[in-house]
């Protein structure tokens, strides 16, 4: 590749202009720089050079490669912003395809799993990023990038200082891992940031951390598919399973879409195995119209519509959710198909425990 290719030669600052114009954070700038590096060395030429047939076929060789969606992703973002909003060249979608997102099942460990696995790591400092990490639900990024100023003691509280999507939020701050934290601060008396690299100014290096947590699960043999970042998503699920209600797991987690946190009602176990099924406690021999005959035709609709609202919630059309009403995406298929929105007032149920979310 051309040492002094034109992209990394002259076109950095322009796309640091546009992504501060959007509020996206420096390390986003550094990931999209990357993967249009990257793009440059598998071409042999500079990024504005790339014809957009090349171009599609580079991002369907990554995809048939077996990458995650997430990384495809990134260079998705990174070839818009750069292509479109630095050189204007106005490439559609039809260049810059965007897989459609796999909706998979992230895998959860259990709190003993978590604890065996940080019993395997000797470093204290280590440690106890693992149990911040875990306890508040906070991405590695997050956690390493965290200020002495952030931990509460006093509400009990961590301030997450621009996390993804550049927004500030407070999560929770576990009374045992607050113990650690005041051990960990005795021993390495950090002045600024809680976990400082070899870097002056400089937050400790996730890729450490990262190896530091495979080693450990392989010691605690544990085999079951995880990284550092299953610990946020076992935070979520073991909270869902004590009964914290979704609002606000979605608010200590900064999910901008309820959606998202709903999710991961599908990853407990405990709620899974509380749900009965609804041919249990029934005669699966006999006929349901007959039975509807005999109630008031309006019972049997009030009986049937909760189920349009529970396909509403497993299908992840929730637009916005609060203690009062929540609003659902639906389509009239009796007018083409037409996208409406419904509101429901009526939102006790949702309120209650998780073991009753889906009705």
């Amino acid at each position: 590749m051309p040492q002094n290719s034109q992209m990394l030669s002259s076109h950095p600052q322009r796309m640091k202009f546009e992504m501060e114009l959007r509020g996206l954070s420096p390390n986003t700038l550094k990931h999209y720089l990357s993967h249009l590096r990257m793009l440059e060395k598998h071409f042999n030429k500079s990024a504005p050079q790339v014809p957009p047939d090349e171009l599609k076929a580079y991002l369907h060789a990554r995809i048939k490669s077996g990458l995650s969606y997430s990384n495809i992703n990134i260079s998705c973002n990174a070839f818009k912003l750069f292509f479109n909003k630095v050189l204007h060249y106005g490439w559609s979608d039809n260049v810059i395809v965007r897989p459609k997102r796999p909706k998979k099942l992230p895998s959860v460990l259990s709190k003993a799993e978590i604890l065996s696995i940080i019993d395997r790591v000797d470093n204290p400092k280590r440690r106890v990023i693992l149990l911040t990490t875990y306890s508040s639900g906070l991405r590695i990024s997050e956690t390493l990038n965290l200020r002495i100023s952030d931990i509460d003691s006093k509400s009990m509280t961590i301030l997450v200082n621009r996390g993804k999507g550049s927004k500030d939020r407070l999560t929770v701050l576990s009374l045992e891992n607050l113990k650690l934290l005041r051990t960990y601060w005795s021993l390495y008396r950090p002045t600024d940031l809680l976990f400082p690299g070899l870097i002056q100014g400089k937050p400790l290096a996730a890729s450490g951390i990262k190896h530091c947590f495979r080693l450990a699960k392989r010691k605690a043999g544990i085999t079951k598919p995880a990284t550092i970042h299953t610990l946020r998503h076992s935070f979520v699920t073991h909270l869902l399973e004590s009964h914290a209600d979704l609002r606000t797991t979605q608010m200590l987690l900064g999910h901008s879409d309820i959606s998202t946190t709903a999710n991961y009602i599908h990853l407990s176990t405990q709620h899974m195995a509380s749900v009965r099924s609804p041919l249990d406690g029934c005669d699966p021999n006999a006929s349901f119209i007959p039975r509807a005959k005999t109630f008031p035709f309006i019972n049997v609709i009030r009986y049937l519509r909760h189920y349009t609202h529970r396909v509403a919630i497993i299908n992840s059309r929730i637009q916005s959710f609060d203690g009062h009403s929540v609003r659902f995406a639906w389509k009239n298929y009796k007018d083409k198909g037409k996208s409406k929105v419904m509101t429901l007032t009526n939102t006790r149920r949702l309120a209650l425990p998780l073991e009753v979310l889906i009705w």
